[in-house]
């Protein structure tokens, strides 16, 4: 059992061992370490992203240690974190449906834009997850937030050459990502009739 000792470490050294301890626990979707964690008064808000960002696990492992974290009390966008990456944007470009679910239903903005101008629906297409854009299409998100000067695109400069906007059905097409392009134009159809 983890223990605080009386004279030993800080309190601001406490809350980063947890945090380090539960973000490596997380990233590895290791559930039940974070809960224990979690009893220690670990920060939740700093913990969200790495669950979100879980490679090589199962999306249902994700997905547990997501709910977990915002049952917790973890902020579906992770307003305090600098980079601007949000949790959406990680869990649509590994396709894990669960999980944009989760972050939806628990707040968060679904068309967040990264500094970079992406929003989740447009990390989805770039990695050729249909089912995670069909999802955030479905829960509302918008196909035209996802359009940004050009010159401002660090994944795909090809796009770039004439600063038009980009969409996420543009880099679908780029990527050769067909399903995605038919995913985006089946909901502007809907949205048209």
């Amino acid at each position: 059992m983890l223990e605080k000792r009386e004279g030993g470490a800080s309190a601001g050294d406490w809350a980063e061992t947890l945090g380090r301890a539960g973000r490596a626990a997380a990233a590895r979707a290791e559930c039940e370490c974070v809960r224990v964690l979690m009893a220690h008064d670990m920060d939740v808000d700093d913990v969200l992203l790495s669950a979100s960002c879980a490679d090589g696990v199962e999306d249902d492992a994700r997905a547990s240690c997501v709910g977990l974290l915002l049952r917790g009390g973890a902020d579906a966008n992770c307003r305090n974190h600098h980079q601007g990456w949000k949790p959406l944007h990680a869990v649509a470009k590994r396709g894990d449906c669960a999980s944009v679910e989760l972050l939806v239903r628990g707040g968060a903005d679904i068309d967040a834009r990264y500094y970079n101008g992406k929003t989740a629906l447009f990390s989805a297409c770039e990695w050729g997850e249909a089912a995670a854009a069909r999802t955030l299409l479905r829960l509302g998100a918008s196909v035209e937030v996802g359009q940004w000067e050009a010159d401002r695109l660090h994944t795909d400069h090809s796009l770039g050459a004439n600063n038009a906007p980009v969409s996420p059905r543009d880099i679908a097409l780029v990527n050769r990502h067909i399903d995605c392009v038919d995913v985006v134009d089946e909901m502007l159809a809907l949205r048209r009739a």
